[in-house]
């Protein structure tokens, strides 16, 4: 044979090869495919092996027993720590006005003395404010990452016997535009925590 003759049938068998390589990497792909589009046909969001489910955290939020329990009580203490600082605040401005009234009958040494005194107290006054601002917002997020914990340790039991790859939180905020209401367990997730915190709050 001669050498362009096996050249020519080197050629031919890449192409043969090739081809059969195309046909079947295309048949597959093909499969693939139609498999996705049956899945999404059914309403179904699979990945791998498991489905995506939603939460909508709005509702939670606004009907949760909890959260507008707890809420109140931050707010009742918010307000005890603001009505501290107030009382605080006004005894050192009558104070500064009494100064300011009676200061001109003191002698220089005791105007200085009364004036540190004051830069002192508003010294003071200016670093508990900011404590207290402090503690308000540690509070609240210590309720934030309690209530958090509290919502994905429930959903956790409630979802370990279901096939799921990711349980989504929704809201009028994040970016889920449209969502498949078979996959929504806002209302049994909701219905499970207020009947648990209810019961809790009876034994209390």
């Amino acid at each position: 044979m001669k050498a362009t003759d096996k050249y020519l049938v080197y050629v031919l068998a890449a192409a043969v090869i090739g081809l059969y390589v195309l046909h079947f990497s295309s048949s597959k792909s093909e499969e693939e495919n139609q498999t996705v589009n049956e899945s999404t046909a059914v309403g179904t969001t699979t990945l791998k092996h498991g489905v995506i489910y939603y939460v909508n955290t709005d509702t939670i939020w606004d009907k949760y027993a909890y959260v507008h329990d707890a809420m109140a009580n931050l707010e009742e203490r918010k307000n005890q720590y603001e009505g501290r600082l107030e009382k605080q605040f006004r005894t050192f401005e009558s104070e500064v006005k009494e100064f300011q009234q009676t200061g001109g009958g003191m002698s220089e040494v005791e105007q200085q003395i009364k004036q540190r005194d004051l830069m002192r107290k508003e010294s003071d006054l200016t670093k508990l404010k900011e404590e207290l601002e402090q503690k308000i917002m540690r509070e609240e997020k210590e309720w934030n990452d309690k209530l958090r914990t509290k919502i994905i340790g429930y959903i956790d039991d409630f979802t370990k016997d279901r096939n799921y790859d990711y349980i989504l939180g929704y809201s009028i905020t994040s970016n889920i535009i449209l969502a498949n209401d078979s996959l929504n367990l806002t209302k049994e997730i909701l219905d499970g925590l207020n009947q648990e915190y209810n019961a809790r709050k009876e034994t209390e």
